[in-house]
């Protein structure tokens, strides 16, 4: 199969069959140049080489189809065409399509249920053999995942302890707002009382004021999240539905939960002691704070 670059994208490919339903055999062509018979190596010649008489082909017979693409782990190039062939076959055709390229790919299985340690003395057996003669890079890919998993743990731990440290910064600015001008509003709430304002009243508004210090970030911060979310799902391919199977939903409410809590906490503090005090000494104390 071939990839639809025009109707699919990178995520979500779509493939077109290379081979029609029926097909005996395939073709391989080398469409590379080959120099004039009658020039010299090594000396260039104004005449352009005629294609048609330099390509050179094979047929190769299509046993059987099938519409399950294999497993590659491998990263090729998007736009290449990646054919497996039998070593023996190559043998055969190598001459005719052209020489193999440099790099090979080789997947060494382990045992199943194999731990670190096997894998790690398999390494060392074919860094033993291979050493000597070749230069190559070997991957142990459960080595990889172990890593990459610990990489992402170390990123989320990162991004959350920051997070937090931006919640704590944030709770103790209310915190100190709240006691810090609670002689202010000793006095403020005294007028409030002397003009006929109840104590639920006053309870009322310290439950307002404290949801509006509390949801405004809030309010202001989810819409700016969800098309910041949105521009880069579209941008990356991805299906939101995915996205959303997978978005911190709970660790967002929890952190929308605690800022309301807290705040609610140095409201209910902040309230307590204004109502504990006497407001008509605070009426009556003239000082400016």
């Amino acid at each position: 199969c071939v990839w639809d670059r025009v109707n699919s994208n990178f995520r979500y490919k779509e493939f077109v069959p290379l081979l029609k339903t029926g097909q005996t055999a395939i073709r391989l062509q080398n469409w590379e140049p080959n120099p004039e018979p009658n020039q010299q190596p090594g000396r260039e010649s104004n005449q352009q080489p005629n294609l048609a008489s330099v390509q050179q082909s094979v047929e190769i017979p299509v046993l059987a189809c099938t519409e399950n693409m294999p497993l590659l782990r491998e990263e090729y190039a998007a736009d290449g065409l990646v054919q497996f062939l039998p070593a023996s076959l190559w043998k055969q055709i190598a001459g005719t399509v052209g020489p193999a390229e440099p790099d090979v790919y080789i997947r060494a299985l382990a045992e199943e249920g194999a731990g670190l340690m096997e894998l790690e003395e398999l390494e060392a057996e074919l860094t033993a053999i291979l050493g000597g003669d070749y230069d190559f890079e070997m991957e142990n890919r459960i080595q990889e995942k172990l890593d990459n998993d610990r990489m992402l743990a170390g990123y989320r731990l990162i991004i959350g302890a920051f997070c937090i440290l931006l919640a704590a910064i944030g709770i103790a600015n209310v915190f100190s707002n709240t006691m810090g001008f609670l002689q202010q509003r000793k006095r403020e709430f005294a007028r409030y009382m002397s003009v006929g304002m109840t104590p639920g009243g006053m309870k009322k508004m310290f439950f307002i004021e404290a949801l509006v210090i509390a949801g405004r970030p809030v309010l202001i911060t989810l819409p700016v999240t969800a098309l910041l979310a949105g521009l880069m799902i579209k941008a990356s391919y991805l299906n939101p539905a995915e996205f959303l199977a997978q978005a911190p939903v709970l660790p967002i409410a929890f952190f929308a939960l605690a800022v309301f809590g807290f705040v609610a906490l140095a409201y209910v503090i902040g309230g307590r002691r204004i109502l504990a005090c006497s407001l008509t000494e605070a009426l009556r104390d003239d000082t400016m704070m």
